[in-house]
């Protein structure tokens, strides 16, 4: 039987990366309907315990994952999924090797620098007009009031914009979110905000570069 799971702080381990956890299991005994989740903070400070479902915790039994779970059951406001407001969700087409070989301008997620979080930007250095070429596979390019969102990358919650101007085409690094227009600023708000962010990077999983699926960010929870 499962007693508790306890989350440990990147880099606990010396020269690894990798999320590390600490199962605690009995044998034998009653079966328990939750299950307490713990997290160790980076100065070893234990945060409030999480009791999770059973059948939630099938899911997963990551903290960080059920505490975000949990502050969206405020009582005061109805949440809906990104995915109701989503017109179009897409990732680039272009390998970052191709984007380096590419003799037009590309749009990688290095170039979505901090200071720009949540900020509508001007991308027309990256191309002030869609890209018309003969290529083997559709190159997928942003537009106006798309909003852009990190793929992969160590920190990816904390690299989201959205286009102003210009036509900026795309590695497969990088979402482009189309939303209805008169949803554009809530969600890239709430997309960029610290509640927002937080959210992000606690369905992110890998080591080192962590990766977000579309299906993780259109379940995303908006106000």
């Amino acid at each position: 039987m499962v007693r508790k799971v306890i989350r440990l702080p990147r880099r606990s381990f010396v020269n690894t990366d990798a999320q590390a956890y600490i199962i605690v299991i009995s044998k034998g005994g009653s079966t328990t309907q939750q299950i307490p989740l713990l997290k160790f903070g980076a100065s070893c400070e234990v945060n409030p315990v999480v009791l999770v479902d059973v059948d939630d915790a099938i899911d997963r039994l990551d903290y960080e994952y059920h505490a975000q779970q949990l502050d969206q059951h405020h009582p005061q406001r109805i949440y809906e999924p990104l995915g109701a407001f989503s017109v179009e969700l897409k990732r680039g087409t272009l390998s970052s090797a191709e984007a380096r070989l590419a003799r037009f301008p590309v749009f990688h997620t290095t170039d979505m620098t901090l200071p720009f979080t949540g900020s509508w930007c001007d991308l027309t250095d990256f191309g002030r007009a869609p890209i018309q070429r003969r290529v083997e596979r559709p190159i997928v390019y942003a537009e106006p009031g798309d909003i852009l969102v990190a793929r992969v990358g160590r920190n990816l919650e904390q690299k989201v914009l959205g286009v102003s101007s210009g036509y900026p085409t795309l590695t497969d690094c990088v979402y482009k979110l189309h939303v209805q227009k008169q949803h554009q600023d809530k969600v890239l708000m709430q997309l960029s905000s610290p509640q927002g962010q937080a959210w992000l990077a606690s369905r992110a999983y890998g080591v080192s570069a962590r990766q977000l699926t579309k299906a993780d960010l259109l379940a995303f929870p908006i106000a």
